[in-house]
């Protein structure tokens, strides 16, 4: 019985070690005050698909239209000009990038899981009132004349602040 005991106690950190191994060992970084992880094989490429996240994001709390539409592909403009210039005439938010996970990679594509925070800075009773909220997005970015570009972007889950 005592052994069989030990013997618990001695495997007991090996299943552990075995089931969170593949946490402690997947990178995690800070570039920006942003924490990226997942699959970090090229710096440079991580690094500017979290600047043109960032720079969508800074256009979208600064109501910059110009500049929101050039983080998106070409294809993508002309659809979602009407759509943002509505909404941005509607809303007062502040967009935050808190955190990345590179799901893939590649010298064309990233595809990259991101927690965004949304503050609506003119709190209201009316209808219209946007809600605070963090969001889990789903970007896939491409290159597009020599520059990263987001091609897609869906909404996986969304977490409300009360």
């Amino acid at each position: 019985m005592k052994k069989s005991s030990w013997l618990c106690l001695l495997l007991l950190p090996v299943v552990f070690l075995a089931f969170g191994l593949k946490k402690v060992l997947q990178p995690t970084m800070t570039y920006q005050d942003v924490i990226i992880s997942g699959k970090i094989q090229d710096k440079k490429t991580v690094y500017a698909a979290v600047d043109l996240l960032q720079k969508n994001l800074k256009a979208a709390s600064e109501k910059d239209l110009p500049n929101y539409l050039v983080t998106l592909v070409t294809s993508a403009r002309q659809e979602t000009e009407p759509e943002i210039q509505a909404f941005f005439s509607e809303q007062t938010l502040e967009h935050r990038l808190i955190s990345v996970q590179v799901k893939s990679i590649s010298q064309t594509k990233v595809t990259i899981t991101a927690q965004q925070e949304t503050l609506n800075l003119e709190k209201s009773n009316s209808e219209k009132n946007y809600p605070d909220h963090q969001t889990e997005a789903n970007h896939t970015l491409i290159i597009e004349d020599g520059q990263w570009k987001i091609a897609e972007t869906i909404m996986s889950a969304t977490y409300f602040f009360n």
